[in-house]
């Protein structure tokens, strides 16, 4: 029998787990947006939803499966992705259309397993980005998160923990010393990430970790902050069921993705009123 069920999202500043308060981090640049922030920014142009032909739409393939995903909007009847499928722990950056009320499909070998509804969509041409993955490390069914990046003048890393599975995960970040560039070994110190959070980085070099329960790196990924209004994610990805025999090694294991794109739509906004995604999923 089939269930519905509905999960809310909120844009931007609220995506972190720490609101209104600066993060005291020891990697140099390295910042929580807050809500103390928000008189930075211009206010919100609002614009007709009829005159608006496409927003950006980030989509990262966090749903552990070989087959990859196909996008459809139930709306204009519009594929999204392209011919292939969006491949497991690949991110594409597209103009969509897309308006309030629209319902994206999400398909594996032409099987829908979950409806992601826009609802409460931003007037302003931010970009905005979705993250499928597996409700449960057992159910074919997806569960999203959702996030709508801030229009400014500083470089955005969002934070994902779009992992299904009882491995103990944390991400870390860190600078890249000139002798690990040379091959040498890093001294720099390494801080957390805190999962389902927005950081703003110094341009640089820098290395992301993904450690397990044992503080042993697991996954590492490079990341090259190139200057203000560059985005970026981070996911810790991977489905892990329980064991059912000796010797059992899961197909898709915990790892780290970075994703970067430096689109920007040069506008400096400022977040008035929060922006409410609701996705439907299938369990």
């Amino acid at each position: 029998m089939t269930a519905w069920h509905v999960a809310s999202f909120f844009l931007a500043v609220h995506f972190g787990a720490v609101v209104g308060t600066q993060i005291d981090l020891r990697v140099k640049g390295v910042r929580s947006f807050s809500d103390t922030q928000k008189a930075e920014f211009a206010p919100i142009v609002l614009r007709d939803m009829n005159s608006v032909h496409g927003r950006s739409l980030w989509i990262c393939n966090a749903y552990a499966h070989p087959s990859g995903l196909h996008v459809y909007n139930l709306g204009t009847q519009q594929r999204i992705t392209d011919d292939e499928p969006l491949a497991y722990k690949g991110c594409m950056d597209k103009s969509v259309e897309l308006r309030d009320g629209d319902k994206l499909d999400f398909r594996s070998n032409r099987r829908s397993v979950g409806i992601f509804r826009a609802r409460g969509l931003p007037q302003s041409q931010v970009s905005l980005l979705l993250i499928p993955y597996r409700r449960r490390p057992s159910s074919i069914g997806a569960s999203f998160d959702s996030h709508a990046f801030l229009e400014r003048d500083a470089s955005q890393v969002v934070v994902v923990d779009a992992y299904r599975g009882s491995k103990v995960g944390k991400v870390k970040i860190q600078e890249t010393s000139i002798d690990q560039a040379k091959g040498g070994n890093n001294s720099q110190q390494a801080e957390d990430l805190q999962f389902k959070s927005v950081v703003s980085v110094n341009p640089g070099q820098y290395q992301i970790l993904l450690q397990n329960a044992s503080d042993t790196s697991v996954s590492s990924a490079n990341l090259k902050i190139d200057g203000a209004s560059s985005k970026y994610v981070v996911m810790r990805v991977g489905c892990e069921p329980k064991a059912r025999r000796p010797g059992y090694k899961p197909a898709f294991p915990q790892e780290l993705v970075v994703y970067t794109s430096q689109k920007s739509a040069g506008l400096a906004l400022q977040l008035h009123c929060l922006v409410l995604f609701s996705a439907l999923a299938l369990s």
